[in-house]
């Protein structure tokens, strides 16, 4: 049984699964530097509920890296992600180096001496980064979205080497600094319902079969299309029935409403 509550991740990608075992289905995915509380057990499987969004889920405990309640503080106060596809970071005594996404997140990182610190060191990184604190914009969000472009489609994937639709549309919001929740049909509970006409980019548009049966979001673009997760990450063309694809002259989702989680950004 575990006495620690709080944990980081320490590699670049935990798969978090619906049950505790290896076989049980992918729902989400802990990239590197996101924390969570360990929340129950079972055998040699951890129980979490991630800080960002608060999902549930279960983890392999050799996955598992312990944290105090310090740390956890000032991770979270001091939230500082990586931008721009594929990293490498450095153990600064070792040199061994590792690969880090998209969104990962670099504990009190600091520029000067491009290092942070993590429970098993001191770890250099030179790349781009965005502090959450820094103002987010319509245009910083599409720029994020169209480098997710060709990702194939993953349940429960929240990367460029695989991703679904709702882990694509929070990704590139957390990469802007803004928190959704995980899901489409949680997502779906945030911001505010927009008429078509009055939708700009960066707003969000949902699809199913009705409203308590939201399957599947997107992101606007201009001109009627939406940047989305079906497949691969692609764009699509956006109307009122919903996304129409070009490559198989067919309607593939049934649009339910769009909403807006920015509406006081401008470009």
């Amino acid at each position: 049984m575990y006495n620690e509550t709080t944990g980081i991740a320490h590699l670049s990608i935990i798969p978090i699964r619906r049950e505790p075992n290896e076989r049980s289905e992918m729902v989400s995915q802990l990239l590197f530097g996101e924390q969570y509380k360990v929340i129950g057990a079972e055998g040699v499987w951890l129980k979490i509920e991630t800080e960002w969004d608060g999902y549930q889920g279960w983890i392999g405990e050799q996955m598992h890296m312990p944290t105090n309640e310090d740390f956890a503080d000032f991770v979270a106060s001091e939230p500082i992600f990586t931008t721009r596809g594929i990293h490498i970071i450095n153990h600064v005594f070792d040199k061994i180096p590792m690969f880090i996404l998209h969104g990962s997140v670099l504990p009190g990182y600091d520029a000067v001496t491009n290092t942070f610190k993590l429970a098993n060191g001191t770890f250099e990184f030179h790349g781009q980064t965005l502090h959450q604190a820094q103002e987010a914009s319509r245009d910083k969000i599409l720029k994020i979205a169209f480098g997710f472009l060709n990702a194939p489609y993953l349940w429960g994937g929240k990367t460029i080497f695989g991703i679904d639709c709702s882990g694509f549309v929070q990704i590139v919001f957390k990469i802007a600094g803004i928190k959704l929740l995980r899901d489409a049909s949680q997502q779906f509970t945030q911001g505010h319902e927009i008429e078509m006409d009055d939708v700009l980019p960066g707003d969000l548009a949902f699809f199913g079969k009705d409203t308590q049966q939201i399957s599947h979001v997107g992101i606007i673009l201009d001109n009627r299309q939406i940047i989305h997760s079906s497949g691969k990450v692609r764009i699509d063309t956006l109307d009122s029935q919903g996304i129409y694809n070009k490559d198989t002259a067919k309607y593939t989702h049934k649009l339910i409403c769009c909403k807006s989680v920015l509406t006081d950004f401008t470009y």
